[in-house]
């Protein structure tokens, strides 16, 4: 094969992103991506949906930090160096990202899956200046080279792994909609009271007939979470292991069996909610939950609980079990609980499949992408 090494600043324009002015609303809250790390992941292709947004006032301010749809983004400062994915249209990025506007003799898939392959070397590089915080400079990037084949050659190999990172977008996105179908129900039935029945119901106090107010340690046993070191953790594995952030890996053992659910207590994460149908190893910045009855509900119920009002500590927040063992929802007769479990169940089995699936699609193009890459597999 004719593979030429070339310095990355020729597959294209090297830009450096930049955050808008904080203090400033007319910059925030727009049609446009504003990608931060937090966005990115080490396998996570195209980036749809980020946690915050920009305008078109912060476009026009920083024309030469916005990158064009099908740029390639890779995170440069701090432990996170690696991350990366492909633009899904017009964007920002913020400092700690510089991303390739992809030339057209190239293909920017191409370069995506070569950077994932070449990863580890391009990380080393920001590990090993000494700095307090790891950085890979805008010029140091743009210098770096890789073995790079022509344009053909490339589409080619983008045609054969993107394949399968075409169909793991579109198991998560049917993922999403199992759990936007799911939310949907919860919200019907539970928070506007249009449940199956309820014209015949009477209110009382506020309440349908025969629902009682229960806290979440009158449905749930709660129980901390154990460090589990990182030579432990891999990508692929039977158990998956969730921190507060969702899932970080996976390993063989469990701390935790069958149906839980994972709570972030401390931290940026405190709040957030995961869970398991298989079981999970639980790290110590997460509790597990194990229901008493009817899981479904009361994962819904803590998934549509505002829990700002029950964090304490101010530089670094937390929720000890103590609280959230206090914490009260409203909780339906035991057959309505049962029907809201039976419907809601079904989105969930569907979703562990798709994760399964994509697991395996994930794995299938991890053992390819380095052989395409290295020339092991004939195109």
């Amino acid at each position: 094969m004719n593979w030429a090494n070339k310095r990355l600043e020729e597959l294209g324009t090297i830009v450096t992103g930049k955050t808008p002015a904080t203090k400033n609303p007319n910059y925030y809250g727009g049609e446009f991506m504003f990608v931060t790390p937090r966005d990115l992941e080490y396998d996570n292709y195209y980036v749809t949906i980020t946690n915050s947004s920009v305008t078109s006032k912060a476009r026009d301010s920083y024309r030469n930090q916005f990158i064009p749809r099908n740029s390639v983004m890779f995170t440069c400062i701090g432990n996170t160096i690696g991350k990366s994915g492909i633009s899904s249209a017009d964007c920002l990025t913020n400092q700690q990202i510089n991303s390739i506007v992809v030339n057209r003799d190239n293909n920017p898939k191409f370069v995506y899956y070569l950077l994932a392959k070449y990863r580890t070397v391009i990380r080393s590089i920001g590990m090993s200046g000494g700095a307090a915080t790891p950085i890979i400079n805008k010029s140091t990037f743009s210098k770096v080279k890789l073995q790079v084949p022509d344009k053909k050659m490339q589409n080619d190999i983008a045609d054969i792994l993107s394949a399968y990172d075409d169909l793991i977008e579109n198991n998560r996105r049917r993922i999403a909609l199992l759990e936007d179908a799911a939310r949907l129900l919860y919200r019907e039935w539970f928070v506007h009271f249009r449940f199956p029945g309820h014209e015949r119901v009477k209110i009382v106090d506020g309440l349908p007939k025969g629902w009682m107010v229960k806290s979440v340690g009158d449905l749930a046993e709660i129980k901390g979470g154990k460090h589990l070191v990182k030579t432990l953790i891999r990508k692929v594995g039977p158990v998956p292991v969730y921190g507060g952030n969702g899932i970080q890996g996976y390993t063989d053992n469990k701390n935790y069996d069958g149906f839980v659910i994972v709570f972030g207590r401390v931290g940026a994460n405190c709040g957030s909610v995961h869970w398991s149908y298989d079981g999970a190893w639980i790290n110590n910045n997460a509790s597990g939950l194990m229901p008493n009855e009817h899981p479904e509900l009361l994962l819904h119920h803590l998934l549509n609980c505002k829990f700002a009002n029950y964090r304490k500590g101010a530089a670094q927040p937390f929720i000890p079990n103590g609280v959230l063992s206090t914490i009260r929802f409203v909780t339906p007769p035991e057959n309505l609980a049962s029907m809201f479990c039976k419907y809601e169940r079904t989105f969930r089995l569907q979703q562990v499949n798709l994760n399964k699936q994509n697991q395996k699609l994930c794995q299938a193009r991890n053992f390819l992408l380095p052989r395409l890459m290295n020339g092991q597999i004939t195109i």
